[in-house]
């Protein structure tokens, strides 16, 4: 841990609160957002620990160098470098986009339902991705990122449908 990391774990949740919404509203605006100084030591363990997952469970994960920033329950972010990502033209290869956007709404859903199955003292659930779609617009020629979030009603909304139509009362 550096000196760093111990200034912002003795912040408030007031100012963590306000850190996390400041990450994500600089999202598309600058890549520096994902440098340690913007980053709390919470959500950097968090990301590090569904990274690893993500590494050792969906090995293209690895090989993308996709990184998990889980900013809270509500919002989910994945990043990738260019270099392992890029196709002959330089660009951001499609399959690559469509990935990160794909898995950062996978992720939010994950780690939501994780947190709600820990509640409940139940078993781990599948999940997995059945439709999606996409329309490419522009060649992305730097690191990308994608952010997934659903407000805390409608997650609450998904679970209840999840609830009742998986694990009847």
């Amino acid at each position: 841990m550096t000196a760093s990391d111990t200034s912002l774990c003795a912040v408030s949740d007031e100012e963590r609160k306000r850190k996390d919404s400041d990450l994500v509203n600089k999202v598309g605006q600058d890549d520096s957002i994902f440098s340690d100084e913007n980053i709390t030591s919470e959500i950097r363990a968090a990301g590090d620990a569904f990274t690893q997952y993500l590494w050792a469970e969906i090995p293209i994960c690895k090989q993308m160098e996709i990184t998990a920033f889980p900013i809270h329950r509500e919002r989910f972010i994945l990043a990738a470098p260019l270099p392992p990502n890029r196709n002959v033209h330089g660009t951001a290869f499609a399959g690559s986009l469509y990935t990160v956007m794909s898995m950062s709404g996978w992720g939010l859903i994950r780690t939501e339902l994780d947190r709600r199955l820990v509640e409940m003292m139940r078993a781990r659930a599948d999940l997995w991705l059945t439709k999606a779609s996409i329309r490419y617009v522009d060649p992305v020629e730097t690191a990308f990122h994608a952010v997934a979030e659903l407000d805390g009603k409608s997650l609450d909304q998904f679970w209840n449908k999840l609830v009742l139509y998986r694990w009847p009362h």
